[in-house]
């Protein structure tokens, strides 16, 4: 997927707020049966948003095995 469509609401059929690119960094807030609701970008330019969760990567896995 090279575009992931931010939603206003959990719905397919909810307007969207902005596009994000792929690889785009997300700050998952919360999340309701098969969308997470996120955060992207800061400040002025911050926007939030559902996402449906087939689009994201989980990126937890990744940062556990950071060094200690």
């Amino acid at each position: 997927v090279r575009f992931a469509n931010l939603r206003a609401l959990p719905s397919a059929g909810a307007h969207v707020v902005t596009r994000l690119v792929r690889n785009a960094e997300v700050t998952t807030v919360d999340r309701r049966g098969e969308w997470v609701f996120v955060r992207v970008g800061e400040g002025a330019n911050q926007r939030q948003g559902w996402l449906a969760s087939s689009v994201l990567k989980d990126m937890e896995a990744a940062s556990s095995t950071g060094s200690e």
